[in-house]
């Protein structure tokens, strides 16, 4: 997050209704710069100081506001290689030195020959009395600007906060140069006796000075604002407000002073009771729209509980429906699986080899049925059933599946490979849920070789650590990966390994409850690899020094 354009920022912040700001505000002040560069080149004055008659804009000035511009967009930009950041870098510093060396020419009353480098002033520029040098409140922004636009680089909150409170000083300083223009208070656009501020040196500097504000602000002092919650949203007008009105209402003040209209205590008066009638309007109007909030919230929460209440009541009448259709079912079931074998037990002799076939087939069929219906069941539960998060020994799980798997598979010679160490936050029910079915498929698609080798384990650490089971058996193409999750979705023939294609979506359902994902990977005839995370909750041990892994012979 600390190299500018690094995407970290505008990621954590790019739905913030300030995310395009600073990207405007960059190309806004480099616009200036260049527009003011073109006026000294081709001798347009209003371009060198917008006014017939007020002080103009220093070539030097310029140049500082065209690099100021140019490296707060490739700051603002996503993505970043390392020769962007050593252009950003370059240009930040390049006002830095501008500012200083003016500093230098006015504090030790020297001409380091830079102040005209570019063009020759005017004779007899407005304010002044060092030709083509620009003012020293335009010499310490550049110093100031350039300091700011260095610390966005770190991502550090404190060096992000004093960052902040460097552009609110230029903010400050570009603001009483505009303020200057406006109340015609000629000390308030520069120090007197040095270069004045141009106007358009202070619209440019204010310019800079919030677009750095508002540079990733999520991170910095403007975070309230930044929010896209009503709050902030409020926050947002209220500040508007707060910069326009008093600004607006002295101006008016001193107009209708200087008009005689009124004398200095009764302007004094009218500005303040006119300022406090107009806050409290503002601050109505703000109180308003957040009760109308608050209403519109609270009727959201109201619809989502009536929903929430009546999911869950829908949600016990489909338990209580799917336990009686599945009692109901498994009656019958059981029934002609119990008759089919009572027929091939006591009545074999009156049966041809077809026969006998034919209930083998019909009791495969029941008992295809009655696991189906149990599938279905586990696959239901587990979209309804509370998580009871935890710490979890995975890797005593695993282990104790896998025992379990081989007990089931006798003769077969399966070699386990499984981590030491790893652990997650989670349902261990729902988690030995999801270790049997991914194990129990490693062990089934590895039923065709003579031996079968099947790992478990993990990478990385965190909430993105990723839990793998390896196999080495029939595989599948990836072509068709997108329905391996999908019910009764299967890619194998069921002669060759038969199921009921539901496992896999109990797995994605656990997994995506956990705050995870799954996906696979694999090629026929050379294995599969099932990957899982398990989101915020999960905080993995992460790789351990002297680590081993387990092998057992089944």
């Amino acid at each position: 997050m600390g190299d500018p354009g690094s995407g970290g920022g505008a990621t954590a912040h790019g739905d913030s209704p300030l995310a395009a700001a600073p990207l405007a505000g960059a190309a806004a002040v480099a616009a200036i710069g260049v527009l003011v560069l073109a006026g000294w080149t081709f001798g347009i004055e209003p371009l060198k100081s917008v006014l017939p008659g007020i002080i103009t804009m220093k070539p030097n000035t310029a140049l500082g506001l065209l690099a100021s511009g140019l490296a707060l967009g490739l700051g603002s930009l996503p993505g970043g290689s390392p020769r962007r950041r050593l252009a950003w870098r370059a240009l930040a510093l390049l006002p830095f030195l501008l500012g200083v060396a003016t500093l230098v020419e006015y504090l030790a009353e020297v001409d380091l020959g830079i102040d005209e480098i570019l063009f020759r002033d005017d004779p007899g520029a407005v304010r002044t009395p060092f030709p083509g040098r620009m003012a020293t409140v335009t010499a310490l922004s550049f110093v100031l600007s350039s300091a700011a636009l260095l610390g966005l680089e770190t991502g550090n909150r404190p060096v992000r906060l004093l960052t902040d409170a460097l552009a609110l000083i230029i903010v400050l300083l570009a603001l009483l140069g505009l303020l200057g223009y406006l109340y015609e208070v000629e000390y308030l656009s520069g120090v007197l006796g040095y270069s004045g501020f141009a106007l358009h040196t202070a619209v440019a500097l204010s310019i800079l000075g919030l677009s750095i504000l508002v540079t990733r602000p999520g991170e910095g002092l403007l975070a309230p604002f930044a929010s896209p919650t009503p709050a902030g949203a409020w926050g947002r007008r209220l500040l508007a407000a707060v910069a326009v009105v008093p600004v607006a209402l002295g101006w008016l003040r001193l107009e209708g002073q200087r008009a005689g209209l009124y004398g200095t205590d009764f302007g004094t008066s009218l500005y303040a009771a006119t300022m406090v009638l107009l806050l409290a309007g503002v601050v109505y109007a703000g109180t308003a729209s957040l009760v109308r909030e608050e209403a519109i919230r609270r009727g959201v929460q109201e619809d989502l509980r009536r929903a929430k209440e009546a999911a869950e009541a829908a949600g016990r009448e489909l338990e209580s429906f799917s336990y009686s259709v599945s009692h109901d079912l498994r009656a019958p079931l059981r029934g002609i699986d119990g008759f089919s074998q009572a027929l091939l037990e006591d009545h074999a002799d009156r049966l041809d080899d077809r026969g006998r076939d034919h209930l083998q087939r019909v009791r495969a069929a029941a008992q295809r049925m009655g696991q189906l219906i149990d599938d279905l069941l586990d696959l239901s539960r587990v979209g309804r059933a509370e998580l009871a998060r935890e710490r979890v020994d995975i890797t005593a799980l695993a282990r104790a599946v896998a025992a379990d798997l081989a007990r089931g598979a006798p003769g077969r010679s399966i070699e386990w490979i499984i981590e030491d160490g790893l652990e997650a936050e989670g349902d261990p029910r729902l988690l030995r849920l999801v270790l049997e079915n991914l194990l129990g498929n490693a062990v089934k698609y590895s039923g065709l070789k003579p031996s079968a080798r099947i790992g478990f384990g993990a990478e990385g650490a965190g909430p993105g650590r990723v839990f793998t089971v390896r196999d080495e058996g029939a595989g599948f193409d990836m072509a068709h990966a997108g329905r391996l999750f999908e019910p009764f979705q299967r890619l194998h023939h069921g002669r060759e390994f038969p199921g009921t294609g539901v496992g896999l979506a109990t797995v994605r359902r656990v997994v995506t409850r956990h705050g995870g994902r799954v996906w696979a990977e694999g090629r026929p005839g050379e294995g599969a690899a099932f990957h899982f995370t398990l989101g915020g909750g999960e905080r993995g041990a992460g790789p351990r020094e002297g680590g081993r892994n387990v092998k057992e012979e089944a």
